[in-house]
């Protein structure tokens, strides 16, 4: 059985979660499916994030990709995407606060997963120092040009940044939130992430 990553929103379950822990976040359709070991990767506190299933049943992918909120990658990473992947993704991810308008039919799949994977590690470093989320604290707003952001809030991106480290050298007064967060995603892209077992 091949293995098998999806974006899908978590949910937060406030006892009977798979770890026994309460409250919990767990992927949306969890219950819904016989595999239950997964690797997750996180959007920090957005309820979003990348999972991974290590040998993967038809019948439980069959019910995951049917999700209308969930994102199914196909199994051969490597591939590109084509235009209609293109257009499901961009619009996937638009519609859940990551930036999706720099995704080509030049990006394979395995670059598109790394590109947004550093995204959300850079929110995750951000709320493990600053509490909060970028996303909320642009106010949802992917448009918002870098000089609109308080000052206090720049810096502390900044300092995310630095603690990678990671290149800020093309983020201008005027650069958008969608573009200051693929820049800094896609220099994650040379980095393989282990998510349940699977390396992508």
């Amino acid at each position: 059985m091949p293995d098998r990553i999806y974006v899908t929103p978590l949910i937060v379950i406030q006892d009977g979660g798979p770890d026994g822990d309460s409250p919990e976040r767990v992927p949306k359709y969890y219950d819904e499916v016989m595999h239950q070991n997964f690797g997750v990767l996180d959007y920090g506190t957005e309820l979003t994030a990348i999972i991974g299933y290590k040998d993967f049943s038809a019948t439980d992918h069959t019910t995951m990709s049917g999700k209308s909120d969930v994102l199914a990658v196909p199994a051969n990473l490597d591939n590109n995407l084509t235009a209609g992947a293109v257009t499901q993704t961009e619009t996937y991810l638009e519609t859940i606060h990551i930036p999706g308008d720099w995704v080509t039919t030049a990006y394979t799949y395995r670059d598109v997963l790394r590109i947004v994977g550093g995204i959300f590690q850079f929110n995750q470093r951000y709320f493990g120092r600053y509490e909060g989320n970028i996303i909320e604290k642009a106010s949802n707003n992917l448009e918002l040009e870098w000089r609109d952001i308080p000052s206090g809030i720049r810096a502390e991106i900044q300092d995310v940044a630095d603690s990678f480290p990671l290149d800020k050298g093309g983020v201008t007064a005027t650069t958008k939130v969608r573009r200051i967060l693929f820049l800094m995603g896609q220099q994650f892209n040379d980095m393989p992430i282990q998510l349940g077992g699977i390396e992508i």
